[in-house]
This record gives structure tokens, sequence and C-alpha cells, in this order.
């Protein structure tokens, strides 16, 4: 009768060759990874058959992935991602082991990530996001209509906290000229999105961005406050939504408040956002926009009077 029984497994990446070796006993399971035999977790064996079943192994797995630190975590991104059967049914495991009932959607998703980083690949990033909003709905019945609205404001999650690592890389800002040149035209999408909890999600995602760029000193010559706040002069226009475009003056208005040492080549869009609101039809918003733009002028006109003078004017006539 055979007691015991090795199995050697390897899994290949693009960039390198993971080798595990699964040692079979009539009660247990021991994971080695080859060749440095040390032990990476052991697998009890519950029923008398002498083998667990996939799920309760996948799920074991899973568990290995959370609690283990010591784990390199952009590998644990990389590996989750995987489009293949059996990493798939491990990443559907890591997410159903967690619990997200009762907090918040930004909160849920950071509470993911901490035993991860996305994977670099987009599809890779695609397919843990679709689970997440599966996951975050079963957790939460009723807050969303349907999983797919889930789906696309985590994504716009992920993508604001993706950003915010990057802008802490040094020389990182002529890459995120190019890619934000793509990137502005899905917050224009996402903010004239019917369903208005996906546009006012789209747009504080935008405000929260910008608020962090405007953390860092604007280098001379360049653009990028008025490329990133272009978007919202471009729902402002468009919107035909009173409570979106309320919600766009409200966060100019606190980006001003909080960030106005800060703003250069942003004061262009400011104005351009404060012209479009004195044609609105809401009375409040107009009002609003005058208010502030004359503060700024009295406050702050020494910061203004440059090549955003002419702009600044317009408001006023």
């Amino acid at each position: 009768m055979i007691n015991s029984v090795f199995v050697f497994v390897f899994y290949f990446t693009i960039n390198s060759v993971f080798v595990f070796v699964f040692y079979f006993t009539i009660n247990s399971v021991f994971v080695f990874q080859w060749p440095s035999r040390s032990t990476l977790f052991k697998l009890s064996i519950q029923n008398s058959f002498g083998l667990c079943s996939v799920s309760e192994f996948n799920s074991n797995l899973a568990q290995f992935l959370r609690s283990t630190p010591s784990l390199d975590k952009a590998m644990i991104g990389e590996y989750l991602g995987h489009h293949e059967e059996f990493p798939l049914s491990v990443m559907h495991a890591y997410v159903d082991s967690m619990k997200f009932s009762g907090m918040k959607f930004d909160t849920a998703i950071r509470e993911l990530l901490k035993g991860f980083r996305l994977p670099g690949e987009a599809q890779k990033i695609d397919r843990i996001m679709e689970k997440f909003a599966e996951r975050y709905c079963a957790d939460n019945p009723g807050l969303f209509k349907n999983a797919d609205i889930a789906y696309v404001l985590a994504n716009f999650t992920w993508l604001v906290y993706a950003w915010y690592v990057m802008l802490l890389e040094p020389l990182v800002l002529l890459v995120w000229a190019r890619i934000w040149s793509v990137l502005a035209n899905h917050f224009i999408s996402a903010g004239s999105h019917h369903d208005e909890k996906i546009a006012m999600y789209a747009i504080d995602s935008l405000r929260q961005l910008g608020m962090k760029y405007l953390e860092r000193a604007e280098l001379a010559n360049f653009t990028f406050q008025n490329d990133i706040l272009k978007p919202f002069v471009v729902l402002m226009r468009n919107s035909r939504s009173e409570t979106i475009r309320g919600l766009i003056v409200d966060c100019i208005v606190q980006m001003i408040k909080s960030k106005v040492g800060s703003i250069k080549s942003g004061w262009h869009s400011v104005f351009m956002i404060f012209i479009a609101s004195a044609d609105d039809e809401l009375e409040s918003i107009v009002e609003s926009a005058f208010e502030n733009v004359e503060q700024v002028i009295l406050e702050h006109f020494d910061q203004v009077v440059g090549d955003c003078f002419m702009d600044c004017v317009n408001c006023l006539i």
C-alpha cells in the first residue's frame, strides 16, 4: 500500500518559473518550494479518502497567500491575475475569503489591496476587479442595482489608486502626460454616465486625483494641472444633470480653498468652469461661480494676474 507520494508542479510565467513540490500523505498535504525545500504551508485533510476537494485546496492556498507576510506582494498580484483555470479559481477563493459588509466602496478596495499589488497588465486587473465587484455586491445587497455598476466604480478606484502611486515616483511626469491624454476621455465618459451614482463617483475620483496632483509643485513651462482639470471643463459644458454640474463647481471650489497656493496652469481650467457656470440655468450655480470668482480676485489677484487674467475678467462680464 502506498502511504505517500510526491508531485512536482511547474508553473511558468513570462519572467519566471515557480516550482512546487506537493507531498501527499494519508492525513496531510505538505507543499514545499523547490529547491529550498522550505515548507510553505500544510493542508490538513478532513475526509477519509485521503484527498481534499479542489475547492478546499483553493481556499487553503488563498488563505496562505493572504496570511504570509514574507511573500512578494507583486508576485501574488501577478499570479492572481492569470487567466488559467487554477490561478483564476485561487483568485476567486482569495476574494471570496474576504468580508466587505458595511464597508464603503473605496475602503473595501483598499482592504483588498493590502495583500497584493495590482498586476501591470490591464486584463489581469480587470479580472480581479470583476470578481471584487461581484463579492462586494453579495456582501452589500441592494447598494447597487447590479454588479456591473460596482465593476465600473472599482476600475475608477484602482485607477486613482494607481495614479497616487505613480505621482510619488521620480521622472514620471512625461509618462503621465502621454497616458493621461487617453485616460481623460474615460473620466469624461464615466462622468457623463446615465447612472448618476457612476457619474458622481467618477467626478469625485477626478477631484481626489486633482487634489493629490496639486500637492506637487508644477514645473516651469508645463501645464499638467490644466490637463488634469480639463475633463471638469468638458463635463461642465455638456452635462444635462444639475446635480453633476453643481458637484463640479463644489469640487473646484474645494480645490481652490485647500490648494490655492499651488495652482498655476490650473487657473485656466478653473476659470473656464466658472465661465460655463455663469451661463447655467440653475441660479444657485451662477451665484456660487460669481461669489468664488470675486473671492479669488480679492484674495489671490497676484496669482492670477498673469496668463489667466483675461479668463478671470470674462467670468465677471
